[in-house]
């Protein structure tokens, strides 16, 4: 009999978390708003839009490393990610989906995590930081 394999374990990625909130707006003012100096000072912490090329490395203020690999406007990026103390850099991929004409989801899912701990800690993370996203999306309307 073999044991289950905990959430979030993946059969090669180490472990994953996944979260997703729907905001209002099209995809293309909600992809804007994540790319403007403000929603990038709530997702991934104070950089110049400018700064962010891919596969170019970035290190933060907030002590976030991480670099971009794939960037495709108006739909996801993938990217390397990692806060300082962490033994491991970490895959974020981010994605803005249209649900609706006035209504976009949009979603953080991370993955090469190290355990159950680091899952929760991240998702708890992401959670908090949509709920910010979405706020501030709110203010703006």
């Amino acid at each position: 009999m073999s044991a289950e394999k905990p959430v979030g374990q993946t059969h090669d990625a180490g472990f994953q978390m996944g979260v997703r909130k729907t905001v209002p707006g099209n995809t293309q003012d909600i992809w804007d708003f994540l790319f403007s100096e403000e929603g990038l000072g709530i997702w991934l912490g104070e950089i110049d839009p400018d700064e962010l090329v891919i596969r170019k490395e970035f290190s933060l203020s907030n002590d976030v490393t991480g670099k971009i690999t794939v960037f495709e406007p108006y739909s996801h990026l993938r990217m390397s990610w990692k806060k300082k103390g962490w033994i491991n850099t970490t895959r974020l991929q981010i994605r803005v989906i249209g649900s609706g004409e006035e209504r976009t989801v949009i979603s953080f899912h991370q993955e090469m995590l190290t355990g159950p701990e680091q899952r929760e800690q991240m998702k708890a993370y992401w959670e908090n930081t949509l709920s910010s996203i979405k706020s501030a999306i709110q203010e703006t309307q």
